[in-house]
């Protein structure tokens, strides 16, 4: 009898695991801490520092580049805190020394009702190298990047950001924006809820986005018009004073579609031809400006590092990110040691005992 109920009991655990999983199934974090094989000691540290990166991670500017490189002996996770605009995507790259490297790279939010708990919003692992996420709010998210136990190595690390929707005239970028959100209209009656682009008549206009044609027609001050639902954001796009609408109600679209030509129908018959272009979401119109805005993809910074570099002036600033700007964490006299953890720019990430900081490359000497 009771090797009956032990055996019942161990069937009635296992499918409550089963369900478990299934319902909240492990992460790729969670799986390889299962199934890790070494010592409990090595694990502990692993689970701690990513605890530590994620509590207090170093807090940077957009776009950072740098390189990185974490010393054999070093069991460690990098935790970098960001504002990433509404209408923008963060892009997380790794430029791995070998391809056999395995990391974790993982973004996360800060819950809005508890700010020590965190959601994680996307999430990369073994040899994978791009991560990205579109953000739907002005926001604050953590970018984590952890090696596996005993993968050390030099690698490099860019993050950026970059906008959600494809430009929306063809061959056309930032220069040829010509009025931007909340301009005056009819003499200060009201603002403009757009941005317009300038192009010649004819230029194709592009689906930002993959979506839907919900409208399209000739009326009011848009005059010919198109109307995409995007499935990013589900939000609506609007081109309006078109010459000539080619996508048709109801159109699925793929990003990079024509949907129209460059015009000056609707109130735009006295201006040069140009592209009226706005979003509205569930709170009405919005700026589309960072939506669309070109921005630069920081090239990849240089690959020598030296492990140890000595202070040279005798007042030398340890700044929480790479930028004068940043808070000074401490004034570090002349000839003290740092360990090196990356470079970007003119600033080397350093170490200094627990702490982690920016200091300029020219207040330190190598050695």
């Amino acid at each position: 009898m009771r090797y009956f109920l032990f055996i019942l009991i161990s069937l009635v655990l296992c499918l409550s695991c089963n369900i478990r999983n299934v319902i909240n199934p492990p992460t790729a974090r969670e799986k390889y801490e299962r199934n890790y094989k070494g010592p409990d000691s090595l694990l502990k540290s692993w689970q701690l520092a990513y605890s530590h990166a994620l509590q207090q991670p170093t807090t940077i500017d957009l776009p950072l580049a740098m390189t990185i490189k974490i010393p054999d002996t070093t069991v460690t996770a990098l935790g970098y805190s960001m504002v990433v605009n509404n209408g923008q995507v963060l892009v997380v790259e790794l430029d791995r020394h070998t391809d056999s490297l395995a990391f974790f790279v993982e973004i996360y939010e800060r819950k809005k009702n508890n700010p020590g708990e965190y959601n994680m919003l996307e999430a990369i692992t073994g040899t994978g190298t791009i991560l990205q996420t579109a953000i739907a709010t002005t926001d604050t998210v953590i970018v984590l990047v952890q090696p596996v136990i005993h993968n050390r190595s030099l690698f490099r690390l860019r993050i950026y950001p970059q906008p959600a929707y494809l430009f929306p005239v063809a061959g056309k970028g930032n220069a040829a924006i010509s009025s931007f959100w909340g301009a005056a209209r009819d003499g200060g009656g009201r603002s403009h809820e757009g941005i317009d682009i300038m192009a010649a008549r004819g230029t194709p206009l592009l689906a930002v986005a993959d979506g839907r044609i919900t409208s399209t027609g000739n009326r009011g001050l848009g005059g010919k018009q198109v109307w995409l639902r995007d499935a990013i954001y589900k939000r609506s796009v609007y081109y309006a004073h078109l010459d000539s609408i080619i996508a048709q109600d109801g159109q699925q679209v793929k990003k990079g579609d024509t949907v129209g030509l460059v015009g000056n129908t609707g109130n735009a018959i006295t201006t040069a031809p140009h592209l009226h272009f706005g979003i509205y979401g569930s709170g009405g119109a919005m700026d589309p400006h960072l939506f669309v805005k070109k921005l630069p993809i920081p090239a990849f910074s240089d690959t020598l590092l030296t492990q140890k570099v000595i202070t040279r002036n005798n007042k030398n600033e340890l700044k929480a990110g790479p930028a004068a700007k940043f808070t000074t964490i401490h004034t570090l006299p002349k000839n003290d040691t740092l360990t090196i953890v990356g470079k970007t720019q003119n600033w080397y990430y350093v170490k200094r005992g627990n702490e982690e900081g920016f200091i300029l490359q020219s207040a330190v000497n190598t050695y």
